[in-house]
């Protein structure tokens, strides 16, 4: 929603909203949910002030005024809750003459359409023809609100949603504003407001009815249908409530067009401006049946051209005088602005401004060529003076319809671009592309073409593999077969320039024009930060177009030249960065952003230095060079043209005050300040708390009984690069009954991913697997395979076979984050890295994982780890795989030494527990990164059912038999003591112990880190093992592990209140670390910690990130 729209009575506009979300996000988002369940939204929420805007310079009465509703922002929301899901329903039940406010249909088509069928006035024998144009008056207006339910009956909208839509229209109240103050208080019985985001969707459902009426009339009556060239006959072309129907000018087709109209005005409300409505005929019609005409419809008679939405339609060729009267109107605009002293920033927008003002739709579909240089020499001339334009010269048709003449002309060019998507198989087997690279009739040089459709080679919706031999070779007919079709859908051009296949003048023209390779620092200087002056400054300043004096002497004006500093000639190397004067403001700058300046006098340098120092895109290191340089400009002209003295703390305080305006606008937000919030800070700038990212817990879950889930992924190294796909399917127990991995050569991500399912589903296809849930981790795999209207066409087989394979399973699909898919992931990654394709079943699935931990295990043994990480990755591995895969640790700790004391450590636990099931649960928890996820529990299905020994189902955890459905755990973490106390549900909160499901065993078993300081070494570390008889001490022990610098140091402000009052609480919980033992905000767990119970009691509120120290508030 646009933040800077008017707002409604209450005052409150969009932007309102969207700043005080925080605040006010949860209470709006409960009115909504309460609307939605059936209640009826408030008064204030729909109450609506009445504007009247003037149709015409002098309105005179009510006719000449266009009520305009200014809506309160909540019921706008309400609106456009019920709009954007209605709006998704249309392009299937609004026909296809009605093309507005429908997705993927543009005004271009309704004026293209019209201006071919004026073409047909008066030709071969057609004098018959009529044009009819419509106009409704106040159409909005007068919509009956019974008619209008009935209408959403019709096309099939259930009860409780009509209801809904009920609410918002009948619970209406209006003011209206007269003079800046609102006048009367009362209700509407009909109409629909012209503001409110619902009311073009439900306009266009009523005057459906209208459209299909005459559709159905012209095929009851086919004499009256419009003569023309083309074989589909089109009764009428609609545009909201612009309408203009083409029929036959007898007096009985006439009477009959004229009494259904009177018919759907008596239901719907809708009245007919006989006034302002009008019939075209040939000029070489005869006076008799005008007049016949005038007294049937009493609309006005007018030739062509006519104006049919904004466009003129006319016939023959384009002439320029119809578009005088568009010239005329920006040249009136322009003539205001060229008295006034504008920079060029200031012109550009005010062409931009002027652009967007007219209809430039008009310009996209009928460009005649002097128009169009006529308005590029104005725009040129305004904005650089005398600079005209140089357009290539093309010839114009002068023949009847030009469009088609034209876009004829390009036809072999065209031919190479168009592709068809097979459907019933009626185009030419021989002629059409349809195989995807070109025609059939230029690859094989066959003697006997002919015009044999597509299907004529299906038997059984299947490919007929004997006839196609017949007559091709057999490596085409294998590619052949490969091309699915569905004989439930037409035939489908598509265009290969675009993505979707669908035909824009966008894709087409920057396929064809030449461009130069982006320059980053180009884009930068166009930012939303700094107005479009500064932006061209900055354009003119890069490259070198500024009329500095150096600049003027190589023009060849001859001139004395001093810089302000008097010793220097004037050039941009000295104004922008040598000159004492600006030296100082970088300087100034550079030592706040805590940067060192490069020695160079180039400006592109500079700027890419601070641009590359900037985290991420439009970063306020991007901003304030730019700031720099412009301010420093305009002290040079003050000081060259208005005698005064530079002045370097002016361009300070200028630099300071934009970018303080620009944040209080909400221009500048947060993101822009990121990892230089102390500069914010020191300019005064209050960014708030920082950001805290939402924790997402994510977890693989069993499919139902008697379902099959399966997993796939895509990888490209590179994208696109060398690629692999890979899928795993399990059971409702988790089993695993099948895997595949396929290399896939030199692709795309999207590609990989797309032929993952496709693979799979073939799979599941072989083993007759009836009900399938698919998860994937990519997002635009769902909207591909939901959305059949549009796809990349590249894809368009796959997805066509997909969606077929689909229809004879009962399925869902749905997404997982990546964390929760990590078997699919892994085997798509080891098609690429093994360049091989393999298919899994059984216990190969079982070998392969583990031959996989086993490499992992041997990469990591070899890299100088974290103490705490490594050894938890060697307890989950060693305890949770096979045997061989710690040989590998043991390998590698023999020729390091500092593995030895990990591998002695590791001998020392794992011959001192009790029972080798807890550390089962404390692997299994060890599967997240940076959202937390124990997925992939087919790794560890295979174990002992042990966990009885340790406690006797008592929490304890494996990823096989998981019941911790919001576990929150590290992969930073010993997870001993934590697998066997937790079984817990979120984070731990203040005063909150009920969060542990059962307190921790009396035989749980800590592991404990000890860290002291040493002179000259920092930190060292070394193991404490220890047994804990109860909970209470258990828990101090714990506590001591997470602090333990506290010990000797009570009163140490580590976040805790005290130390005595945190461990005291701590054990009285029964080892819960609350809130108020641990008071860090923005905690963000590392994998260089050696948290015990820390993490599994976090109450934390940042992200996990490898050796990430810095986001702990507190360092210890």
């Amino acid at each position: 929603m646009c933040p800077h729209s008017t707002a409604g009575p209450d005052g409150f506009s969009a932007h309102f909203f969207q700043c005080c979300w925080e605040i006010i996000g949860q209470d709006l988002y409960g009115a909504v949910l309460d609307f939605l369940s059936g209640s009826t939204p408030p008064k204030n929420f729909t109450t609506t002030t009445i504007v009247l805007i003037p149709k015409i310079e002098a309105p005179s009465t009510w006719k000449d005024f266009r009520p305009i509703s200014l809506c309160n922002v909540t019921g706008k929301i309400l609106s456009k809750v019920i709009n954007n899901q209605m709006a998704k329903l249309l392009p299937k039940i609004i026909s296809p003459s009605q093309s507005d406010f429908v997705q993927g249909r543009m005004i271009s088509d309704n004026i293209l359409l019209a201006q071919e069928l004026s073409h047909c006035l008066g030709k071969n024998g057609s004098l018959s023809n009529t044009i009819f144009k419509l106009d409704m008056e106040k159409a909005y207006d007068r919509v009956n609100w019974t008619f209008l339910y009935h209408m959403l009956v019709r096309v099939g909208f259930p009860t409780h949603w009509i209801n809904m839509i009920k609410k918002l229209i009948e619970n209406c109240w209006f003011s209206i504003l007269i003079n800046g103050e609102g006048v009367g208080f009362f209700k509407s019985t009909r109409g629909l407001r012209q503001g409110d985001p619902l009311s073009p969707t439900l306009f266009v459902i009523a005057a459906e009815c209208l459209s299909r009426g005459l559709d159905w009339l012209f095929q009851q009556q086919p004499r009256m249908n419009f003569f023309a060239r083309s074989s589909k006959n089109i009764s009428h072309l609609a545009f909201a409530d612009d309408i203009i129907i083409f029929s036959k000018g007898t007096r009985k087709d006439l009477k009959t067009l004229i009494e259904f109209l009177r018919h759907y005005e008596l239901i719907s409300g809708q009245r007919i401006n006989k006034e302002k409505s009008s019939f075209t005929v040939d000029k070489k019609t005869s006076n008799m049946r005008i007049r016949c005409i005038q007294q049937v419809t009493g609309f006005r008679l007018k030739y062509l051209p006519i104006t049919y939405l904004g466009a003129p339609l006319f016939k023959g060729n384009k002439k320029g005088a119809l578009f005088d009267e568009l010239i005329q109107k920006i040249r009136n605009k322009i003539t205001g602005w060229e008295k006034a002293l504008l920079s060029h920033g200031g012109r550009l927008q005010l062409i931009k401004s002027v652009l967007s003002a007219m209809p430039t739709y008009l310009l996209q579909v009928l460009k005649p060529k002097y128009v169009m240089e006529r308005i590029e020499r104005l725009f040129n001339k305004f904005l650089w003076g005398n600079t005209g334009s140089h357009p290539v010269p093309a010839k114009l048709s002068y023949i009847a319809s030009p469009n088609w003449k034209r876009m004829c002309r390009h036809r072999k060019e065209a031919d190479k671009q168009i592709f068809w998507s097979l459907g019933k198989g009626h185009i030419s087997f021989w002629f059409d592309n349809w195989i995807g690279e070109k025609p059939l009739f230029e690859i094989l040089p066959y003697f006997e073409w002919n015009t044999t459709p597509v299907n004529n080679y299906w038997e059984n919706n299947s490919w007929n593999i004997a006839k196609l031999r017949e007559v091709l070779t057999a490596d085409m007919v294998h590619q052949i077969c490969q091309i699915p079709f569905d004989v439930d859908t037409s035939d489908t051009p598509l265009w290969k320039l675009s993505g979707d296949g669908i035909f824009s003048m966008k894709a087409t023209w920057n396929s064809l024009r030449q461009t130069r390779a982006t320059q980053q620092l180009v884009k930068e200087i166009w930012s939303p930060f700094v107005t479009p002056t500064m932006s061209v400054f900055m354009w003119r300043l890069i490259n070198d177009k500024l009329p500095v004096d150096e600049k003027l002497q190589k023009k060849g004006i001859q001139l004395a030249s001093k810089c302000s500093c008097y010793n220097h000639v004037e050039s941009l190397q000295h104004v922008f960065i040598e000159g004492n004067g600006i030296r100082c403001v970088w300087e100034h700058f550079a030592k706040k952003f805590n940067m060192h300046l490069p020695n160079t006098d180039n400006i592109v340098l500079l700027l890419n230095y601070w641009r590359i120092s900037a985290l991420g895109q439009n970063h306020i290191r991007m901003i304030v060079p730019m700031l720099i340089l412009w301010f420093g400009w305009l002290e040079r002209n003050d000081v060259k043209h208005r005698n005064k003295n530079f002045n370097s703390e002016r361009i300070k305080w200028k630099v300071h005050q934009h970018i303080v305006t620009t944040f209080k606008s909400k221009t500048t937000k947060r993101i822009n300040w990121k990892g230089d919030r102390f500069v914010a800070k020191s300019m005064g700038l209050e960014l708030g708390s920082q950001y805290k990212p939402k924790i997402k817990i994510v977890k693989w879950t069993k499919p139902e009984l008697g379902w099959i889930k399966i997993n796939t992924d895509g990888a490209s190294k590179g994208n696109p690069g060398r690629a692999g796909a890979g899928g795993i399917a399990r059971d409702e127990e988790g089993a695993v009954i099948l895997a595949f991995y396929e290399v896939l050569g030199e692709t795309n991500n999207t590609f990989a991913e797309v032929f993952a399912l496709f693979k799979a589903l073939q799979l599941c296809q072989t083993e007759n697997i009836p009900r399938i849930w698919i998860e994937v981790d990519a997002n635009c795999i769902l909207h591909l395979v939901q959305q059949s209207e549009k796809a990349h066409w590249p894809l368009k087989h796959m997805l066509t076979h997909i969606r077929l394979m689909l229809k004879k399973v009962e399925y869902k699909i749905t997404h997982i984050y990546r964390e929760g898919n990590k078997a699919a992931d892994y085997l798509a990654n080891l098609a690429c890295s093994t360049n091989s394709s393999k298919l899994l079943r059984g216990e190969e699935i079982q070998g392969q994982l583990c031959s996989a931990a086993a490499a992992r295990l041997h990469f990591a043994a070899t890299v100088r780890c974290s103490a705490a990480a490594f050894m938890v990755m060697q307890i989950a591995v060693s305890v949770l795989l096979l045997p061989q895969v710690c040989s590998c640790f043991f390998a590698a700790a023999a020729a390091n030494a500092f593995l030895q004391l990990q591998l002695a450590s590791l001998l020392l636990l794992l011959c001192s527990c009790h029972s080798a099931a807890c550390f089962n649960g404390a692997a299994a928890a060890t599967t997240s990164k940076r959202r937390y996820s124990d997925e992939d529990s087919s790794q560890f299905r295979e174990f002992p059912k042990p966990l009885l020994s340790f406690c006797q189902n008592h929490g304890t955890v494996t990823a096989a038999a998981f019941h911790c459905n919001d576990l929150a755990f590290t992969a930073a973490m010993p997870l001993v003591v934590v697998a066997a106390a937790s079984n817990f549900r979120g984070h731990l909160c203040e005063d909150d112990p009920s969060h542990f499901r059962n307190p921790i065993m009396a035989s749980s078993f800590f592991c404990l880190w000890e860290s002291q300081t040493q002179p000259g070494r920092g930190f060292s570390a070394s193991y404490c093992f220890c047994f804990c008889c109860k909970p209470k001490k258990a828990a101090t022990a714990a506590a001591a592990a997470v602090q333990p610098q506290l010990l000797s140091c009570p009163q140490a402000d580590h976040g805790c209140k005290s130390t005595t009052e945190g461990y005291g609480y701590l054990g009285q919980n029964h080892g819960t670390v609350t809130a108020a033992a641990f008071r860090c905000n923005d905690l963000a767990f590392t994998a260089a910690m050696p948290l015990v119970v820390v993490a599994a009691a976090s109450n934390f509120r940042g992200h996990l990130c490898k050796d990430d120290s810095p986001h702990f508030r507190n360092s210890w």
